[in-house]
């Protein structure tokens, strides 16, 4: 009660990346344009990552400004393990 401190999120998907909700979001939308096979699907996973590539990108930033080095030496990806 009345702890009002933010904290990095951790276990899961977030062991690899900052913004585990945002990965699977995407992965959700590829897997479904996959189903689809059909250009609206793979349009709308292109839409989605356009969109939340930069969010990911500014909490990535956010997190290394309010944590500093605890954050950074987790050696965490924006969005993609492993690639960005």
């Amino acid at each position: 009660p009345g702890d009002t401190r933010h904290y990095i999120p951790r276990g899961g998907m977030f062991r690899y990346v900052s913004s585990a909700n945002y990965f699977g979001e995407v992965l959700e939308w590829t897997g479904f344009a996959i189903a689809s096979w059909s250009w609206a699907g793979a349009v709308f996973v292109w839409w989605t990552f356009a969109n939340l590539a930069p969010r990911a990108a500014s909490l990535y930033r956010r997190y290394e400004k309010e944590f500093g080095e605890e954050f950074t030496a987790l050696k965490r990806k924006k969005i993609i393990p492993f690639i960005y």
